[in-house]
């Protein structure tokens, strides 16, 4: 009885040690480093001021030419918005993010179109020498004919030198005139 009580008590802490992700279903444990795939998923509001800020800050940009900006330089936006999406592989063993690109879409909009929008995304690994890492395959931010939607796409190459493999995981993020968004990843 006591070894069946420790193997559940060992599993039980294996399971909570990664509830926090999601992973595929029939996941294994692998002992060779390469950990488990993982995703997550942030989203949030942006205020007036911040809004102000991303509309001058860092990252990739997209701005609605006729409807964004006065001559004062103001965001005529009603809301503003982001999600982060991160995709990539975990530690079975402490739950580390192993590799991950990650990418983060902020955009405003006033119900009818989109009217800015910035990208920031990164790339991460946790051993260069194992997981080295490549380059970005994609990086766009791009909106549709009528800007009712922004489109931004974030993929990088990773080599595992274990394995002599390449990885490319993607974390694509849609955001919409009515602060909808939609995620995908892989």
């Amino acid at each position: 009885m006591r070894k069946f009580t420790a193997v559940a008590i060992t599993s039980g802490a294996l399971v909570a040690g990664v509830a926090g992700t999601a992973l595929p279903a029939g996941a294994t444990t692998p002992a060779d480093g390469l950990g488990v795939a993982a995703t997550t998923v942030e989203q949030g509001t942006v205020t007036g001021a911040a809004a102000q800020r991303m509309a001058r800050g860092a990252g990739q940009q997209l701005v609605l030419p006729q409807l964004t900006r006065a001559a004062s330089g103001t965001v005529h936006a009603t809301s503003c918005r982001w999600v982060q999406r991160t995709q990539g592989r975990k530690s079975t063993r402490n739950g580390r993010w192993i590799i991950y690109v990650k990418s983060r879409l902020t955009w405003c909009y006033d119900g009818l179109h989109v009217n800015s929008a910035r990208v920031n995304r990164s790339a991460y690994t946790y051993n260069k020498r194992t997981w080295r890492l490549i380059g970005w395959r994609q990086r766009t931010l791009t909106h549709d004919r009528t800007w009712a939607s922004v489109l931004a796409k974030s993929q990088y190459t990773f080599y595992y030198t274990g394995n002599r493999h390449y990885y490319r995981p993607y974390a694509d993020i849609m955001g919409a005139f009515n602060g909808r968004y939609r995620v995908w990843a892989g």
